[in-house]
């Protein structure tokens, strides 16, 4: 799969490769305690990390905002599913 921005893609494919490995040699197969807050391959997690908010900013994309968004929705959803559910009681 390709990044949000085709100039993060190699930095994404890095990341990935990366990640595929430690999840099935370090992660899987070890049962090897990490400690908290560590990030598998950070070394290709932060550039391409970088790359993706600089994108986002170049685009006026706003994390925090798109997930306000969502959880608004969410909420919604879950009123009208518990509406619904007391209607059907």
């Amino acid at each position: 799969m390709n990044s949000i921005d085709p100039k993060c893609n190699e930095l994404k494919w890095q990341y990935d490769e990366c990640f595929q490995h430690w999840l099935s040699g370090e992660y899987l197969n070890n049962n090897k305690k990490f400690p908290e807050n560590f990030v598998p391959c950070e070394k290709f997690a932060a550039p391409y990390q970088a790359c993706v908010q600089a994108h986002l900013d170049q685009e006026g994309i706003k994390l925090s905002d798109t997930i306000d968004s969502v959880k608004k929705v969410c909420e919604e959803d879950l009123k009208t599913a518990k509406a619904k559910i007391n209607e059907d009681a």
